[in-house]
């Protein structure tokens, strides 16, 4: 029997011919747009270099434009300098993030009431016993008198360059004592990182720098879809542009049942796409004590904590809005 050359062709190649679209894993797609975003932010570190002999300035971008990464990278180039360096910011969790990732002999990371605490130790004086309320009013002049007797008796504790990140935050009043922790007060080297965008709590904060804020037009954090999303919240006077990866369409899910659907979407993310519980993060604008989502709580095979450095795979980080104010996670 004759076969015809063509369908014997045809035949061959729907016998070995691949029927089903593999997709690759979410994880596999975050690794890609990971190595585009950390090239983009290198790009963006070349801000930081042509300001090498500034001294004093502010530096203004909104999120996803690398402040706390340019941060991170001015400390790095004066610590390289030999100089003593406080790196300052409002958040304890980005404190805790920044001392993880930074660390040296010559540096120090505290959050404002952090420091002033610690000047206060190293200058001898009494701890007040007060609320919070009432220590909040008086830290500036607590700190004033702390740097005032550390200047007179061990000065080389004072710092050659100060930088603030999260400096939207800081109350107007912080100000007045912020450069005293300088040892040249006037001279000092002073970087301050903001945004005003970002600015979640009832304050008013007037940067302490006279010139114009040098403005980051440049998001390279985020994907193009998280960007275009979150535009129509924002109120920004200058235009952004996203140069991150197009990434996926955002996903918003209204459900009667929260907690189930949540448990499908841990099952659909770690399960299914292989994304490892750090790369997770539930934000919620709730306290701990308010939130729905307690310590612990069983969601099918994964569990929740407000614990964000752990290393149990299976359980899955919660925070507040205003608690990871600085950070950031592959999902959120």
């Amino acid at each position: 029997m004759r076969i015809d050359g063509h369908k014997a062709i045809q035949g061959l190649i729907q016998l070995f011919q691949i029927t089903q679209n593999f997709q690759p894993q979410i994880i596999e797609i975050f690794e890609r747009e990971n190595k585009q975003i950390e090239k983009l932010t290198e790009s963006q570190f070349k801000v930081i270099r042509q300001l090498h002999r500034i001294r004093r300035t502010a530096i203004m971008g909104g999120a996803g434009t690398g402040k706390t990464l340019l941060a991170m990278e001015k400390a790095y180039q004066l610590l390289t300098d030999g100089l003593r360096v406080l790196v300052l910011c409002y958040n304890r969790n980005l404190q805790s993030w920044l001392q993880l990732k930074m660390t040296h002999d010559a540096l120090m990371i505290s959050t404002f009431h952090g420091i002033v605490g610690q000047m206060m130790i190293w200058a001898g004086t009494d701890d007040p016993k007060m609320d919070i309320a009432e220590f909040d009013a008086n830290a500036p002049d607590f700190l004033l008198n702390a740097c005032d007797i550390i200047r007179k008796t061990q000065p080389d504790l004072l710092f050659d360059a100060l930088i603030v990140d999260e400096a939207q935050d800081f109350q107007d009043i912080w100000w007045v004592a912020v450069p005293d922790l300088l040892k040249d007060q006037q001279n000092g080297i002073f970087y301050v990182f903001f945004d005003n965008n970002q600015r979640l709590y009832a304050k008013t904060s007037n940067i302490p720098m006279s010139d114009t804020p040098l403005i980051l037009t440049d998001n390279c954090r985020n994907t193009q879809e998280i960007h275009h999303t979150m535009a129509h919240y924002s109120h920004e006077e200058y235009r952004v542009d996203c140069l991150g990866p197009e990434g996926r369409p955002v996903e918003i899910r209204n459900q009667d049942t929260p907690q189930k659907e949540l448990q499908r979407l841990l099952h659909e993310l770690m399960n299914e796409q292989g994304v490892p519980a750090n790369e997770i993060i539930i934000l919620t604008p709730a306290s701990k004590g308010r939130s729905e989502w307690k310590e612990k709580l069983r969601l099918g095979n994964f569990a929740l904590t407000w614990e964000l450095n752990h290393s149990i795979s299976t359980w899955v980080r919660v925070s507040t809005i205003y608690s990871y104010k600085g950070l950031e996670s592959a999902v959120v």
